[in-house]
């Protein structure tokens, strides 16, 4: 009979635990998930589309590239020298929903030239690396 009662303590015991366990584990992986990002990467080319521009930047965002957005959401950006082979990759939260555009600012900061993807909204979810190609960009007023 001892055996027995030493054997159900042990049992409530370990039940105990584990359900202690239970709640700061589940919460710790909820955490993990929700802040885990992406590895997104883009490949393609642009052009000047004959936009005079000193500075071209590409970006990821949260908006639309057109209309330009005022204060946009940038998940990640990278300037571009040279109109010809492009890729960027920006790490990205899972599960986000996003454009990708490219930009030409004159002097002041002023946007004079705009490109979108065609695969915009893009959905940033995945595993490993997560490649959006063959992305074409030519930029024009907006």
């Amino acid at each position: 009979m001892r055996i027995l009662w030493s054997l159900v303590a042990l049992v409530l015991v370990v039940g105990c635990e584990k359900s202690k366990a239970t709640p700061g584990a589940v919460a710790a992986k909820k955490e993990q998930k929700a802040s885990s990002k992406a590895e997104v990467e883009f490949f393609g080319s642009w052009e000047t589309g004959g936009v005079k521009a000193e500075k071209v930047m590409f970006v990821a965002q949260l908006e639309p590239c057109v209309p330009v957005p005022d204060k946009p959401t940038r998940l990640g950006e990278q300037a571009l020298e040279t109109p010809g082979p492009l890729f960027a990759e920006f790490f990205i939260t899972q599960g986000t929903r996003g454009h990708a555009c490219i930009y030409g600012f004159d002097g002041t900061g002023t946007v004079v030239g705009v490109a979108g993807s065609t695969q915009n909204p893009m959905l940033f979810e995945g595993a490993g690396e997560i490649v959006f190609g063959k992305l074409g960009y030519r930029l024009v007023a907006p």
